[in-house]
């Protein structure tokens, strides 16, 4: 009989929840959506960084790898000096003038094999150079010379001007002394009279009286 009541008092429970106002449905919680970390390359050396709080330092040390034939160190080219342009003197001992012509002072001589660096050339024809003499700007004869390396020699900056030609002076005619007459010439002897010369092929003779300055017969 007890399981009649229990029963009946089940079913009347049930009925009434029934029966009584419905509750809202709750919407189940949708999952969350992790998203997933992009990884960042690490230098070699470096400490990658530590999501969890933690410090943890790493130091990767580099490995050594063999150098080879092939990554050997490639040493640098050198690169060539520029190459100076310079005459050398002849075989003979050469002026030095302040300009470009013989009508420039001369300055100083050159003597034979001497060098000096070229600094330019006169326009026009080319054919004085302009050289460092000794620290000074000198110009030399070009066609007497043996000039290195001056195809790309540009003209000089500075060109003194010519100087003017120097007048030469005449020189005053010299006058001419007049003859004088020579004196009359002094004989020890003189003919008295005057006699003949008889022409002969082997002797000529002469006869006559020949006297001394005072007269007197002389044999």
């Amino acid at each position: 009989m007890r399981w009649i009541v229990t029963l009946t008092f089940t079913s009347a429970i049930l009925l009434l929840a029934a029966c009584g106002p419905r509750r809202a449905e709750v919407e189940p919680p949708r999952p969350t959506i992790t998203p997933v970390p992009t990884f960042t390359s690490t230098p070699v050396g470096a400490t990658a960084p530590d999501t969890s709080g933690q410090t943890n330092v790493q130091v990767q040390t580099p490995a050594q790898t063999p150098l080879t034939a092939t990554d050997a160190p490639v040493s640098p080219t050198e690169t060539p000096a520029p190459q100076v342009p310079m005459v050398t003197i002849g075989n003979t001992i050469m002026n030095v003038r302040a300009g470009p012509g013989t009508n420039y002072p001369v300055v100083g001589t050159a003597a034979p094999d001497e060098q000096f660096p070229i600094t330019g050339k006169n326009p026009g024809l080319g054919d004085w150079w302009e050289i460092d003499y000794r620290g000074r700007t000198g110009w030399i004869y070009g066609p007497l010379v043996t000039a290195t390396n001056a195809a790309g020699v540009a003209v000089a900056a500075f060109i003194p001007a010519a100087p003017p030609p120097t007048a030469t002076p005449i020189p005053s005619p010299t006058p001419v002394p007049a003859p004088t007459q020579p004196p009359a010439p002094q004989y020890p002897f003189s003919l008295a009279s005057q006699g003949q010369c008889r022409r002969h092929d082997s002797v000529t003779t002469f006869k006559g009286i020949v006297c001394q300055r005072g007269g007197n017969p002389q044999e």
